[in-house]
């Protein structure tokens, strides 16, 4: 949960649009408060990964670099409103077939599955993709 918090965090710090030293400056304090133990436990690991997608790209203005998201589609009216009422961070969209509701985007497919895992949890059907 203290990972989920601190990848608000930054996604929160870096809309304030840092000058572009603070940001590897704090990519650098990260990697080392990681490292600093010599073991990299699995949870470290994934918001690593996490927290330097977001950094790059952040300092590479890279709009193509890979995103993902997790993608909840209900399967009944009352999934519907579950998801509605209960996940104010999902995002409705209309495609073809009706409509999903969509994640923010997250810079590793395994964070990604990470919250894909945590609806399926609560019955609700969830994938992760790298588009819409």
């Amino acid at each position: 949960m203290n990972f989920i918090k601190l990848r608000q965090d930054v996604e929160n710090y870096l809309a304030t649009s840092p000058p572009t030293e603070q940001i590897i400056q704090l990519q650098d304090l990260i990697n080392i408060l990681i490292r600093i133990d010599k073991n990299i436990s699995e949870p470290e690991r994934l918001i690593n990964i996490e927290l330097n997608g977001m950094f790059r790209r952040y300092l590479n203005n890279d709009e193509i670099s890979e995103v993902f998201y997790t993608i909840v589609i209900p399967q009944n009216e009352k999934q519907e409103q579950a998801i509605a009422q209960n996940f104010s961070d999902l995002t409705r969209y209309n495609v073809a077939e009706g409509f999903v509701y969509r994640s923010q985007p997250f810079y590793s497919r395994e964070f990604a599955k990470i919250f894909s895992n945590q609806y399926r949890a609560l019955n609700l059907f969830s994938i992760v993709t790298e588009m819409l």
